[in-house]
C-alpha cells in the first residue's frame, strides 16, 4: 500500500528544489519520481505494510529518499546512523525488525528473522499509518526504543507553503528526533533541504554561503565553535534568517555573544 497523497503533495511542488546534496540537486516532482520507484523495488523485495525496517544511513539524497518510501508503504522505519552491536540487538531482536536497509553507499536491501509482530505494530497498521523507532542514548544500559506514529508527524506538516522557499540545512542528528521532525518540516511543507556530510564549523557555514541558507537548525555547543573560530567573519552569512536551537540549554551570555556577531 502506498500513501499517494504524499507524494501527489510533492508532485504538485513541480520544479522547486526539494534536495540538495553536493552536486545532485532534485526538484519536488524527481524526489516523488524516486520515491515511487524505491516504493515498488522495496515491495518487490518483500518489504509490506507494518514490517519494521532498520534504515542504516545518514542525510543523503539516498537515505532521505529510502525514509520517505518506507513511510509511504507504511512500513514501520528505524533509523541507525551508528550501527553498534548494542542497537543491532535491540532493533533486531527486541524491535522484531524484518529488513536492514542500507543507504550509505546506493541502496541495499537485507532480511532480517524478525515478524514484526507487537501489539503496538498492529494498532498502526489498523490505523493505516506507518511508524517511526527512535533509540534512547543507552546511558543507562542497552539502548530503549520509542514507538510513534509516523503518518501523524507528517499530517502535521504536510500543508501548502505561502510565500518563499525557505532554504534550510540538515545539522541534527538523522536518527533523533530534532533531525526527523527537521526533515519533515522541510519536505512536507516545500522547502529546500541542504545536506551536509561534514559536521564541522568551516564546512556547514560554507554550505550556509554556497546554498544561501536561510535556517540552521542547530545545537549550543556548536554555535560557540562558530564564535570562537570567527567562522561567521570568513563565511558571509547574510542569507542566515534564523537559527533553531535545541538538545541542550543555551547559556545566556552565549545567545548575547551570537545575537550581536550575526
Amino acid at each position: 500500500m502506498m500513501d499517494i497523497h504524499w507524494l501527489n503533495s510533492m508532485e504538485s511542488r513541480g520544479g522547486r528544489v526539494a534536495l540538495i546534496d553536493g552536486d545532485i540537486v532534485l526538484s519536488y516532482v524527481q524526489t516523488a519520481h524516486r520515491v515511487r520507484d524505491l516504493v515498488d523495488c522495496f515491495m518487490q523485495s518483500g518489504i509490506a505494510p507494518g514490517h519494521v525496517v532498520i534504515l542504516h544511513g545518514n542525510y543523503s539524497i539516498d537515505g532521505i529518499l529510502a525514509f520517505i518510501a518506507l513511510a509511504a508503504i507504511k512500513a514501520i522505519v528505524a533509523p541507525v546512523t551508528n550501527f553498534t552491536p548494542a542497537t543491532e540487538e535491540t532493533l533486531k531482536v527486541s524491535c522484531d525488525a524484518s529488513f536492514i536497509v542500507n543507504a550509505f553507499n546506493g541502496i541495499t536491501i537485507e532480511p532480517c528473522l524478525g515478524q514484526s509482530r507487537h501489539p503496538l505494530y498492529y494498532s498502526l497498521k489498523l490505523r493505516d499509518a506507518s511508524g517511526l523507532i527512535l533509540l534512547s542514548s543507552g546511558s543507562t544500559g542497552r539502548p530503549k526504543a520509542i514507538l510513534h506514529n509516523l503518518d501523524q508527524l507528517i499530517s502535521r506538516k504536510d500543508k501548502v507553503s505561502k510565500g518563499r522557499q525557505l532554504i534550510v540545512v540538515l545539522f541534527l542528528m538523522f536518527d533523533h528526533v530534532g533531525g526527523v521532525n527537521t526533515l519533515i518540516n522541510i519536505l512536507f511543507s516545500g522547502n529546500c533541504a541542504v545536506v551536509v556530510r561534514e559536521r564541522t564549523p568551516e564546512r556547514v557555514c560554507k554550505e550556509l554561503e554556497l546554498h544561501k541558507v536561510q535556517v540552521l537548525p542547530a545545537n549550543p555547543t556548536f554555535l560557540n565553535l562558530i564564535r570562537l573560530g570567527d567562522f561567521h567573519e570568513r563565511y558571509d552569512l547574510s542569507a542566515l534568517r534564523l537559527i533553531t536551537y535545541g538538545t541542550e540549554a543555551m547559556p545566556p551570555q552565549l545567545l548575547l555573544y551570537l545575537r550581536d556577531i550575526l
